[in-house]
């Protein structure tokens, strides 16, 4: 599992994410995790392994509203992911939206983790990220980004980034996808040196 972040703005919403593809402690590849949903002024992002990420994606993508989405996704993938095979099937989902008019950010894991029963969706704050960052640097990334403008949004995402790579399962690229009223817009703010078949140094 690598990085995952959702900063909610006055007018838009950020899904930070990284490109890292791991497995027994080395990059395997890259892989985008931040998926956009156009119909439903929405992007999601999967932390987990492939095959399970590809098969949330693929559920989420199917539905054809945001509060349809809201409303049934606890029971959809507690029916469907309960019965965990040692922790093969473990995940975290986060869905950055606009929900009734306003950026909002969601989140649904299938394990518990602090403030998060396993499979109950509840509303992010102002900022999140996972693994987690200190107060400090999440308070200064949500405050960097109210201005909305392109190139302090990149500054809160590096900043976010930054310490969550000393995790060791942080690289290859940074990336934000940006929900607004005028659309979704995706950017790389960040690329590192990873080599495939190795750990992130």
């Amino acid at each position: 599992m690598s990085s995952a972040c959702v900063l909610v703005g006055p007018d838009q919403v950020h899904l930070i994410t990284d490109g890292a593809a791991m497995a027994w402690g080395k990059l395997v590849g890259a892989a985008s995790k931040a998926v956009p949903l156009p119909h439903l002024d929405a992007a999601i992002a999967v932390r987990g392994k492939l095959p399970v990420a590809r098969e949330i994606t693929a559920i989420v993508s199917t539905f054809p509203d945001l509060p349809t989405l809201l409303s049934t996704i606890e029971n959809l993938l507690k029916k469907r992911f309960r019965w965990r095979l040692w922790g093969l099937r473990d995940f975290d989902l986060y869905i950055a939206c606009l929900h009734e008019g306003a950026p909002a950010g969601f989140m649904i894991s299938s394990v518990d983790r602090p403030g998060f029963p396993a499979f109950r969706l509840k509303a992010l704050g102002v900022a999140h990220a996972t693994p987690e960052v200190s107060p400090e640097t999440l308070r200064k990334a949500s405050d960097k980004s109210d201005s909305s403008t392109a190139r302090n949004v990149a500054i809160a995402a590096n900043m976010l980034l930054a310490e969550q790579r000393k995790s060791g399962i942080v690289g290859v690229y940074g990336q934000v996808t940006s929900i607004s009223p005028r659309g979704i817009v995706m950017q790389i703010v960040k690329r590192w040196p990873d080599e495939v078949g190795k750990p992130i140094s």
